[in-house]
């Protein structure tokens, strides 16, 4: 059964989310995933509306609820962005998916904060997992990043590490280094570029010294 508008703005209110969240139905997508910003619309599949319980829905709209609150839509965009601009950098990717497990990680812990049932929050995932099966992941939604491992963070079978922001920062601060380097490898470009340009520009005046010296092409001329 699908949840009630009611429980999805009570989620909401928890967030603190003050915005209208829509919540669609559409075959457009396979897995549960959070468009938009001024207007957000949470997005899930049939196969997903129709497939688990009232309390797993709730769990699901949750987490995609985070995703509204902390704005992750808008950093998704950049990080792509960013991932098209330095496609050709190992360290980018390796930074991207960095930010993105953190993000998940943050979101059910958002999620489980507002349900409060981790157990409920976990079943919902593996639902979704076994849902995804043999489906190709269109956006990021509620199954992104390793699922066993957030299963396991989520109901206490392993301990998060104190302090989780700080894989992001330093996620977000090899992203910046990255791209300084950049900056500084075209700003070489362009300097060793004008300094080439300066070499090419050379005038040919005749020789005044001895008329004896042989051009390049020609004999020593006689007076």
């Amino acid at each position: 059964s699908f949840p009630t508008r009611r429980s999805s703005e009570l989620l909401a209110r928890r967030m603190g989310i003050t915005r209208k969240v829509r919540v669609r139905i559409s075959t457009l997508t396979d897995v549960p995933c959070a468009i938009g910003w001024l207007r957000p619309i949470i997005l899930l599949a049939p196969a997903t509306a129709m497939g688990l319980t009232t309390g797993e829905l709730e769990a699901v709209i949750a987490h995609e609820l985070a995703h509204i609150a902390r704005h992750d839509y808008l950093v998704n965009l950049v990080q792509l962005l960013a991932e098209t601009v330095f496609f050709y950098h190992p360290v980018v990717w390796w930074v991207s998916s960095r930010i993105r497990l953190e993000r998940e990680l943050r979101c059910d812990d958002l999620a489980v904060r507002s349900c409060g049932d981790a157990l409920c929050y976990a079943r919902a995932l593996a639902a979704l997992e076994k849902q995804r099966i043999g489906t190709p992941v269109l956006a990021v939604g509620s199954t992104g990043g390793p699922l066993l491992y957030r299963i396991q963070r989520v109901v206490g079978l392993v301990a998060p590490s104190k302090s989780t922001r700080w894989p992001g920062v330093l996620a977000i601060s090899i992203a910046a280094g990255c791209l300084a380097v950049n900056l500084d490898w075209t700003r070489l470009a362009v300097q060793s570029d004008g300094e080439a340009m300066r070499f090419e520009v050379a005038a040919v005046k005749p020789h005044q010294g001895d008329a004896n010296v042989c051009g390049i092409m020609g004999e020593p001329s006689s007076r």
